[in-house]
């Protein structure tokens, strides 16, 4: 490798580096894959006796079953989004400018946004919910409740506040909206959140799934820390069980009561809801104002042939590329009178378009078909 300006005069390369190596075709199969895989999951359970031995040691217990099922699911989102990864060579909680990071701030006012979300739109929700559970037979719990061990349910909403907010959140953001970030951030967090709502399998939980969606892939977008996702993610599932639990505690001190509450409650989730979305505006821009003001390192840039003797900052064999790219996730290249990135998806955008209204079209049917109950 040849060095020129001394941009790179020492070069440091870590023992593991992860680019965002994820394209929009890449994680469009990856969606079709993993739709289709739980579309066949329960005719491959019922196929092999693993529902009638399940229902066998549950001995009736609902709750039990509740909770394998949204291990196993959880589990098989995550093996997904582990596998994908590895044979991509990239992990899909950090890397591409992403990281892990303890950072409470942000953290909080991500909580008090999708509680914000949860309270102002949960009116439109339980509409829609009332309409689409007359729509089909699937999709909504038979009468007279659930069954089973309290204990069961304790274990039952312990692991659908743990389990999602790591699984999901690297399948659906860490994989999916990155990989879509090539159509730029607004189709990136509109596509993913609809997939991540379509995904859930019903019509009733598509509103909160797809506005929370889009605030948290809005925050990890901003921060670009997957810590601040998940912990986004662990709040709504939590506030979720809590704004059910006040609602009906209120319903039973009468309906005057619960009216007063609701009103106030509508009141304070307006007022976190812009506050939250005000503190992720400020933080937006007060980031770019930093990064615009720092006296940055010069990227190093690999030219064309013809242009290095005037331009260029770095010269490296066209066989060290693929290596190059790796260590320096923002070099650039000088192509047709400009500079493009090296990490850039530069191929046609048709197929994963195609690809990507495909993965739409049976997400819907996958909808479709469980809220009939097939």
């Amino acid at each position: 490798m040849k060095i020129k300006n001394g941009y790179t005069k020492n070069l440091i390369r870590p023992s593991r580096y992860n680019p965002n190596d994820f394209t929009a075709t890449g994680v469009a199969l990856f969606y079709t894959v993993m739709l289709l895989a739980f579309f066949a999951l329960p005719y491959l359970s019922e196929f092999t006796g693993f529902s009638e031995v399940l229902w066998n040691v549950a001995q009736g217990d609902e709750l039990f079953v509740m909770c394998v099922d949204v291990i196993i699911s959880q589990g098989l989102i995550l093996s997904f989004a582990l596998v994908y990864s590895a044979i991509k060579g990239v992990n899909p909680f950090s890397g591409g400018g992403y990281e892990m990071r303890f950072d409470l701030t942000p953290m909080l006012f991500g909580c008090m946004l999708v509680a914000g979300i949860q309270i102002c739109f949960s009116p439109l929700h339980y509409a829609f919910s009332e309409s689409a559970a007359s729509f089909g037979t699937g999709g909504s719990v038979a009468e007279g409740g659930i069954s089973g061990n309290p204990v069961w349910l304790a274990v039952y909403i312990v692991l659908t506040l743990l389990l999602p907010c790591i699984c999901e959140e690297a399948a659906f953001r860490g994989i999916l909206m990155r990989g879509l970030s090539r159509f730029g951030f607004f189709v990136a967090l509109t596509l993913s959140s609809s997939l991540h709502a379509l995904f859930h399998g019903n019509f009733q939980q598509i509103i909160l799934q797809f506005t929370g969606g889009v605030a948290i892939g809005a925050c990890m977008y901003v921060t670009k820390n997957f810590a601040v996702g998940a912990a986004m993610h662990f709040f709504n599932n939590l506030f979720a069980y809590g704004f059910v639990v006040f609602g009906e505690t209120a319903k039973r001190l009468g309906v005057g009561v619960y009216d007063v509450t609701m009103s106030f409650g509508i009141i304070a989730g307006l007022m976190m809801l812009v506050t939250g979305a005000y503190y992720f505006a400020r933080y937006t821009r007060c980031k770019g104002a930093v990064e615009n003001g720092m006296r940055r390192k010069p990227v190093p840039v690999l030219m064309s042939a013809e242009s290095r003797a005037q331009n260029s900052s770095i010269v490296i064999d066209a066989s060290q590329i693929t290596e190059f790219r790796k260590y320096y996730p923002d070099a650039m290249r000088y192509k047709r009178g400009g500079f493009v990135s090296l990490n850039k998806d530069t191929k046609s955008p048709v197929l994963p378009a195609l690809l990507l209204a495909l993965c739409g079209v049976l997400a819907v049917v996958y909808v479709v078909l469980n809220q009939f109950g097939i």
